[in-house]
């Protein structure tokens, strides 16, 4: 790994992680790295928006390393360019009042940006994949404070353009939101549908701050589940699939590391985990019988 010219941060050391992630081709040249990393993968680097870029296309199975602090705070003024608080104030004429009387109020752009959340939260809104079509004209209004339902885009989007309104440097930001419920063997997995949206809100001494409005949401009218088809409600399935997709990312490892000695270390350490090899066992002969007895 290598150690990077992070800006000035100050972090707490309890909050300092090291970990190793298993990309899988994307055909793109991000890594995904927690924030805020304090050493980077070799042949990467960090650009202005604190996106880690690997100096070439990620086209196969890409092992790399990092360690991140979970909870910092910048001690400089970077700026913010102009466009994060460009915003069309005539299409939304509701919010741009509530946001016009909040300006009014002389308070602080954090002190606002709390506000602006206990407005969301005041809504009633609905978190749903499958939502009411909006008013593309009135986008804002027309979420917040008519339909009440959309999921994490909808949430952001709303968000961030009503801070601008209030005067508030603001962008969207996009990754992906992981939960513990897909941890196996200390074995975090992380897929597509793990995707999730949420803002950046551009504080005075301290720099670009993490906003999850999503979070407003007081309903959930669907959920999501990391499995598709008839299985996805079945928690024995869910547990096989959990168990096999650990036994992949083995396979990879042993893969990516391949020669005899670590061979024989990987299955040293299956072998005498007694009771990760009694699930293994059980959820593919659990599996082999629900398969055989569908047909």
């Amino acid at each position: 790994m290598q150690q990077i010219k992070t800006p000035k941060v100050t972090y707490m050391h309890q909050s300092v992680v090291s970990y190793t992630i298993l990309l899988h081709p994307h055909n793109q040249y991000w890594l995904y790295i927690l924030d805020i990393p304090l050493l980077l993968p070799d042949r990467s680097k960090l650009n202005y928006d604190f996106i880690t870029i690997n100096d070439k296309k990620i086209e196969e199975i890409h092992r790399y390393e990092a360690t991140s602090a979970l909870s910092y705070q910048f001690n400089f003024d970077m700026g913010y360019p102009k466009e994060a608080l460009w915003v069309n104030r005539t299409q939304n004429p509701q919010m741009a009042l509530e946001m016009k009387r909040l300006k009014a109020q002389n308070v602080s752009d954090e002190a606002k940006a709390n506000a602006i959340m206990e407005l969301f939260a005041s809504q009633n809104l609905a978190y749903t994949l499958h939502p009411k079509p909006l008013d593309l004209n009135r986008s804002i209004d027309s979420f917040v404070f008519e339909q009440k339902e959309g999921y994490c885009v909808h949430f952001a989007s709303a968000f961030a353009k009503s801070a601008r309104m209030a005067g508030i440097p603001s962008r969207i930001v996009t990754g992906f939101k992981a939960s513990r419920k897909n941890m196996v063997e200390n074995y975090l997995i992380v897929k597509e549908k793990d995707a999730h949206a949420w803002v950046e809100l551009y504080l005075q001494n301290k720099g670009w701050v993490r906003f999850e409005p999503t979070q407003t949401a007081a309903r959930i009218l669907d959920t999501v589940d990391n499995l598709e088809g008839s299985m996805s409600q079945n928690s024995i399935f869910k547990e096989i699939n959990m168990q096999f997709m650990y036994i992949k990312y083995l396979i990879n490892n042993w893969i990516l590391d391949y020669n005899r000695s670590k061979q024989r270390q990987i299955w040293q350490e299956i072998l005498q985990d007694t009771v990760f090899l009694i699930k293994i066992l059980a959820s593919s002969l659990l599996l082999h019988c629900l398969v055989s007895h569908s047909f």
